[in-house]
Order: structure tokens, then sequence, then C-alpha cells
């Protein structure tokens, strides 16, 4: 094969320009180790002709004379290949970068954080958001009222079992908290928080004002834009179903892609819609 030279081909009397040259015209690359010939202060100690180069020392600093007045310093001293010890090393501090837990914002001691992280508690509250799901689709097909002071009585005492239920749980991860200001570090409690929130207005402040106001009848004659406050309260319930995605992480995975394919997927219809005017055109003119 040309280009390939037995090591021990080179004399100890070769020039080293020439053997630079006679490298580069071969086409032979070497990335990390140089084959100098021995020179009175370059010889090693068994007056060998060959050696690694080690950085700092006098050859090296002689060697680099050479290799840059023949513009072969970056070809001879960059690595050609990744390392592959680097390339593994990322990957397992990849692999071992510690999860978002909220757990680790909670006290260490007390019944507040003890109740929070209880697995039966997390059950709990997903198997009570399932249930609010399935509710609010009776609801809307069976309750003909529009206003909760008005609906019947199974469908009040659902409501306020409902906002009950879920004021309890955002007490008990709020009072689980070392310190109360991590609670906006967290996505999802700032997503109860405003849920909560919302459903408290719906159910007691709303029921309140309309009862102590008498104005229910006022709310059902055409004032609209209390009507659209009140529907956009309860639409804001739906939301609530997306903490289910906490106990599907498959599921948050294929959305994940879906969301990283929206870019593609719209150059791509981009694409489409530009060939079909253009053929469009092409075709009325025929």
């Amino acid at each position: 094969m040309k280009g390939v030279v037995p090591v021990m081909a080179w004399q100890s009397h070769g020039d080293e320009r020439d053997l630079g040259r006679t490298k580069l015209q071969d086409g032979i690359m070497i990335a990390s180790t140089r084959v100098l010939s021995p020179t009175p202060s370059c010889n090693d100690s068994n007056g060998g002709l060959w050696r690694q180069e080690s950085t700092g020392s006098a050859c090296s600093s002689q060697n680099n004379k050479w290799t840059s007045g023949w513009g072969l310093s970056n070809v001879m001293t960059d690595p050609v290949f990744l390392d592959a010890e680097a390339m593994k090393e990322k990957v397992r501090q990849a692999l071992h970068k510690p999860a978002y837990n909220v757990a680790d914002f909670y006290k260490d001691s007390g019944v507040w954080q003890q109740i929070a992280r209880s697995p039966f508690f997390e059950n709990l509250v997903l198997g009570v958001i399932g249930f609010n799901a399935v509710w609010i689709a009776i609801d809307t097909d069976w309750n003909p009222s529009r206003m909760l002071n008005e609906a019947p009585v199974i469908f009040q005492l659902a409501q306020h079992f409902f906002c009950l239920f879920f004021v309890w749980e955002w007490l008990v991860r709020f009072m689980a908290f070392r310190s109360k200001i991590s609670g906006l570090k967290d996505g999802w409690f700032v997503f109860d928080s405003v849920l909560t929130l919302m459903m408290v207005v719906e159910t007691w402040v709303m029921s309140l004002y309309i009862h102590a106001t008498g104005s229910s009848t006022t709310f059902g004659s055409g004032n609209s834009s209390a009507l659209r406050i009140v529907r956009m309260l309860r639409l804001s319930r739906v939301a609530r179903v997306a903490k289910i995605l906490q106990a599907l992480p498959d599921l948050v995975i294929l959305l994940k892609g879906l969301f990283a394919a929206v870019r593609s997927v719209f150059f791509t219809f981009c694409l489409l819609l530009f060939i079909m005017y253009v053929f469009a055109i092409a075709m009325t003119q025929l």
C-alpha cells in the first residue's frame, strides 16, 4: 500500500524536514505521535531511532519549529478521532443526573410532609381527579341549571366535595414545603394553585355572592358577561385532568415527540402547499 512505511525503515541519519515532507506527500498524518530522527538532544536512553513526543520537552519545542514552518502544526497535533472515554463520561453524567422530585423541597419531619410523601395520598388524588373528569361529563349532560345554587342537590354536594378535597390537597402540599416560596419552583403546584383558586371562586365565592345579593335571576335572565365568567370557571375544571400525565410517563414522552416534530411538520405542510399552488397555477394555463 503506497505511503505505508515500516517504522524501522528510516535511518537515524535522516533529515527531519525530509521526513515531514515525505510523510505529507505520502498522505500519512499522525495525530499525537511524531517520528523524529535522533539528534544529540533528542536521543532516548537506549539510543534508539523512535520515541513519542513529550510535552514541554526540548524535543517538543524543536519539533514545533519545523512543523510550524511546513504548516503541519495543526495537522500533527489535533486528534483525528474523538476521545471515547470522554464520550462515555458524558453519557454517564447524563444517565446519572438526578431526576427532579418535588419531595426534595419538603420538610424532613412532620405530619404534612408524611402525608404528601405517601403513595396512598398520590393514588387517592389521581383517583379523585379521574372521578372528577367523569363527573364533569355527567354534570354537563344531566344538570339543567347554569348556577350551582339552582342545581339539584346531588350536583351541589358533588361540587362542594370536589372543591373541599382539592383545597385540602393544596393545603397538604403547601404545608409540606420546607420553604413556602419553594412552591413557586414546582410547576405542578403552581398549576394546582391556579385551578384550586378558580374552583373556589366558582363554587363558594360566586355562590355566596348570589345568595347574599339574591341576583340568581339576573344571571339567568341575560347577564351575558357574568355567564361567560361562570362558564370559563367551569371549563377550567377540565384542565385538572392534565395531572394524570404524572402517572403516565409514556404518554408524556409521546407528547414531547409530537411537540418536537411540530416544526418539521409545519415546513412539510408549507412545501406541499407551495407545490399545490404552483401546479394549480400551471394547470389553469393549459
